[in-house]
């Protein structure tokens, strides 16, 4: 197995997701994790980390795009680190749900070939989360109420730039208050 290094461009073909959502593709045997890739599309990716038995590659371009891609409908999607998928047409996000539970149920619980029921839809796929945790960052020197970024500690999505989809609209109306407080309260320290 040859070392590869940060910053090198793969081509993948990309097989599958990964409990956290990420596609899944394979490169000289090392397994590559490319998060807002989809199973079925072939894309560019930039390894940004190399370990001894995987890699982690950051979207460069969809040379092939999957036919479940669509639009997210959240302008920040990508940046927040409060949803991963809506880049996944409904159907494949429930058919990600119902691979999920089968896998911890084979893996973990270890109760060989199991068959999962289909999950359920909802008629309006938004506004369900009913917990969500904010973190007080620093915004241009302000503090701010907001998610990390994926994987990281940077702001991505900051209260008061728009309502989160997937949170309940009395949360959001909640969060928008509680932003608003903490920038009126301590806005000059």
């Amino acid at each position: 197995m040859l070392f590869i290094s940060s910053g090198r461009e793969l081509v993948l073909e990309i097989t599958d997701l990964n409990h956290a959502g990420e596609g899944v593709g394979r490169h000289d045997g090392l397994v590559v994790f490319v998060p807002f890739a989809l199973p079925g599309e072939r894309v560019r990716a930039v390894v940004e980390e190399a370990r001894k038995s995987y890699l982690r590659a950051r979207l460069k371009e969809l040379l092939s795009p999957s036919p479940h891609r669509v639009t997210p409908p959240y302008p920040f999607f990508g940046s927040c680190g409060g949803c991963s998928l809506q880049h996944l047409d409904y159907d494949g996000q429930l058919r990600f749900k119902e691979k999920v539970v089968e896998n911890v149920l084979l893996r973990l619980g270890r109760l060989g070939e199991v068959r999962v029921r289909g999950t359920l839809g909802m008629e309006e796929p938004w506004g369900y989360r009913c917990k969500v945790r904010f973190h007080v960052v620093r915004e241009g020197g302000r503090p701010a109420l907001g998610l990390y970024a994926p994987s990281s500690h940077a702001p991505g999505y900051l209260a008061g730039k728009g309502p989160c989809l997937i949170l309940d609209r009395r949360q959001n109306a909640l969060v928008r208050a509680l932003g608003d407080l903490l920038q009126e309260r301590f806005s000059g320290v």
